[in-house]
């Protein structure tokens, strides 16, 4: 569906297959799942719309599209690796409303805050942007030298990781409160009572302040980090460590690589290296299921109800899970 200044209707013929089957980074749908959005290397955001089936492009980009996130059942949000963000709102199929913001930036890392109000963006220089959902509002974190990895707001504070260094911003006044020096950041989650879980190329560490709690040694790179109650879990490109707290910390492994972690109720849903979609139930984590897919490395997943949508380097699929 190209979109057009001029005319906010987009084109719905339907489309070949091969059009965009080819590196598609990141797929999302609405909460009624009537719209299923997706892109990737082609610079092309495409939407599916349930009902038809049909596949259409909705609007052609200068670089590829790397994020694309429903905010409400009819707005999302699309982020090019060049620094453009994009708002949309759709009645029907009409584009009703259109924001746009440009970092003149490329963009490292991109997420939705937890509150639901915010856009975390990491940029390849260090700069850190929040901008506010709407694209009105943004504010500006400096420190970084080199390539953000990851970014977190937690109780007013912004916990930022880079190839190099650390770094817990106030998130009102922008002041440094901890400036820790890291080997190859990977990833990092806030854990909660100002504990953090942080992984780069020495391995995963929990510290609070300046005080390690407990580390695990080489543990490869770092994907992605989920938690759950008692239970912190890092997925590597080699293994699934589950990491439990009680009064002492204790771990499993599960000799698995993965890119992706996503809990969902009592379950971990994980994107292996292997091309899987991967169910463990947190009740019984040393047995899990196995459900293999078609689009060989998996970039991104969404899960809605037993169904998950998956986005690829040989484009998009969808498999039903059993929990």
């Amino acid at each position: 569906m190209k979109f057009d200044e001029n005319n906010t209707e987009y084109n719905l013929s339907k489309l070949d297959e091969e059009t965009y089957e080819n590196k598609i980074y990141a797929i999302d749908c609405n909460i009624d799942r009537s719209l299923m959005i997706f892109g990737g290397i082609k610079n092309i955001l495409w939407i599916k719309h349930s009902q038809t089936e049909d596949i259409t492009s909705f609007e052609k980009y200068s670089d590829s599209v790397i994020f694309c996130k429903f905010v409400d059942k009819n707005t999302f949000l699309v982020a090019i690796l060049n620094g453009e963000i994009y708002k949309y709102t759709l009645n029907r199929d009409i584009i009703e409303d259109k924001s746009f913001y440009n970092l003149n930036n490329d963009i490292s890392f991109i997420e939705i805050s937890s509150s639901d109000t915010e856009i975390l963006i990491g940029t390849i220089t260090g700069a850190i942007h929040v901008l506010s959902i709407d694209l009105l509002t943004e504010h500006v974190y400096l420190g970084h030298k080199d390539e953000i990895v990851s970014i977190q707001k937690y109780d007013d504070r912004l916990y930022s990781l880079s190839d190099s260094y650390f770094i817990i911003f106030n998130a009102s006044t922008y002041k440094s409160l901890m400036h820790k020096q890291i080997n190859q950041g990977y990833s990092m989650s806030v854990l909660g009572n100002r504990s953090i879980c942080l992984c780069d190329a020495s391995g995963i560490q929990i510290f609070r302040d300046n005080t390690t709690l407990f580390n695990i040694r080489d543990t490869g790179r770092t994907e992605s980090i989920a938690l759950s109650d008692n239970l912190t879990i890092v997925g590597t490109d080699q293994n699934i460590f589950f990491i439990f707290y009680n009064t002492t910390f204790s771990y499993f492994t599960v000799n698995v690589g993965v890119n992706k972690l996503s809990i969902i109720s009592d379950y971990l849903i994980a994107s292996s290296t292997n091309s899987e979609i991967l169910v463990f139930s947190l009740s019984d984590i040393q047995s899990y299921k196995v459900y293999k897919t078609d689009v060989d490395i998996i970039y991104d997943f969404v899960v809605f109800g037993n169904e998950v949508l998956i986005a690829g380097d040989s484009g998009i699929s969808s498999i039903e899970i059993d929990f």
